[in-house]
Parts: C-alpha cells; sequence; structure tokens
C-alpha cells in the first residue's frame, strides 16, 4: 500500500493493491472523507507478490510486477496499466523467470522529486545501481549522482530526502545493522561506490522496522 501525500491532505489518496486470487487483481483506494473503499477487480496472468510497496509520483502509484514491468494506477482517471520497460537488470541465465523474479525482490522503487528511481544490486558485495526512468522514451537510465539527496533503503518503503549536511548527500542508507556489534545504519556513497561500514553489504534488515522522519523543531 501507499499514500499519495500526507494521510492529514484532504486530496491524499490511500491505494492498496492485493490478489483475492492468483488470477484476479484487485486495487482499493480511500480518501479522508469517504465512507467506503472504492474497488476495482482486474484480470491477472502473473501473481503480484514484489515486496517494495507502490511509489507514488507524477499524479500515478507505480509498483513492480514480478517479470520486472511495471504496473500504473491514474487515481484520477482510475484506470490500470501495464508498462511493457522491464527492470533494468540483466538475465545471464537459462532460467529467465526464476533469476526475474529473484532479482526484483530486491529492487526498491524511489519517488525523487518527481523522477521515478530505481534501485537494485546483482549480488550481495556488488554495488547497488540507480536507475531514473526517461518518462520521455520510457526506459531506464543509470545515474550515479543524486545530487542533495539522500536515500533511505527499506524492504517495504523507500523514500529521498533532501538532505543539508554535505555528509549525508548523494548517499543512500540500508535499514539494518550490519552485525551484531553495528548499531548504527549502514551507508552506500554513490560517489565512493564503497559500503560504510566496511562489508556491510551482507547486513541483515529488522522485521518491521520503518523509516522515522524526527521534528526537528522539537530538537530545538
Amino acid at each position: 500500500m501507499s499514500f499519495s501525500s500526507s494521510p492529514t491532505n484532504l486530496d491524499c489518496v490511500v491505494f492498496v493493491v492485493w490478489l483475492t486470487d492468483f488470477q484476479v487483481l484487485e486495487i482499493s483506494t480511500w480518501s479522508p472523507g469517504e465512507d467506503e473503499w472504492s474497488k476495482m477487480s482486474f484480470d491477472n496472468e502473473l501473481g503480484l507478490y514484489v515486496p517494495c510497496n507502490p511509489v507514488f509520483t507524477r499524479g500515478e502509484f507505480y509498483c513492480y510486477r514480478p517479470n520486472g514491468e511495471l504496473l500504473v494506477y491514474n487515481p484520477k482517471k482510475k484506470n490500470l496499466q501495464f508498462l511493457t520497460i522491464k527492470a533494468p537488470f540483466e538475465v545471464t541465465t537459462q532460467n529467465e523467470i526464476e533469476q526475474i523474479f529473484r532479482r526484483i525482490m530486491q529492487c526498491h522503487l524511489i519517488d525523487a522529486r518527481g523522477d521515478l528511481l530505481t534501485v537494485f544490486r546483482e549480488r550481495s558485495k556488488d554495488p547497488l545501481r540507480t536507475f531514473k526512468l526517461d518518462q520521455q522514451y520510457m526506459v531506464w537510465r543509470e545515474v550515479d549522482d543524486i545530487g542533495d539527496l539522500t536515500i533511505f533503503l527499506n524492504e517495504k518503503t523507500s523514500l529521498a530526502k533532501s538532505c543539508p549536511e554535505k555528509r549525508c548527500r548523494n548517499l543512500m542508507y540500508l535499514s539494518g545493522f550490519a552485525d551484531g556489534h553495528c548499531k548504527s545504519s549502514p551507508s552506500y556513497s554513490l560517489q565512493t561506490k564503497k559500503y560504510y561500514p566496511d562489508e556491510s553489504y551482507h547486513i541483515k534488515e529488522p522485521m518491521k522496522c520503518i523509516w522515522i522522519q524526527p521534528s526537528l523543531k522539537a530538537l530545538n
């Protein structure tokens, strides 16, 4: 599930996508002031189970399908479409379906100031690779600089935030611990292509963890 904006906004749309059974895809939406959920059902030839939540950007919700395609839902038009553009990783084995499914489980979708980003890695020791969706040509293009943004990655929810501290820019934080002794979130630098602390690529993500944005005013 996902939100189009803060749930305190009257124009917020809550978006839920799930399978009523393996062949039927159901989309439910709700906004403040409505007495019940609006539900729509669609035929679905592929089971939908991808850990990363849908992302709202440019007026539409995006989420991955198990075959690497994008599902796009427009809440105003109430229409659903499937983009045949594939997730930007190479398939190197003969068992294409299995490899795509395994890798899509490690992908993240992020809204970055109206741009749709996806982050994934081939294997645990490999660098995190970041791609931006070119809306004009509908292709993924790799990027190695996200400017003053900091990305927070999580199996369920990932987000990008502008960071006033230079040392935090162009970084990705992972929601886990490198080991039992490291109690701070490890990070990955897009500039150096390295994990910090070293070998934090093998981190274990705590169950049911979430990112929290603190109120800086409360700290003054």
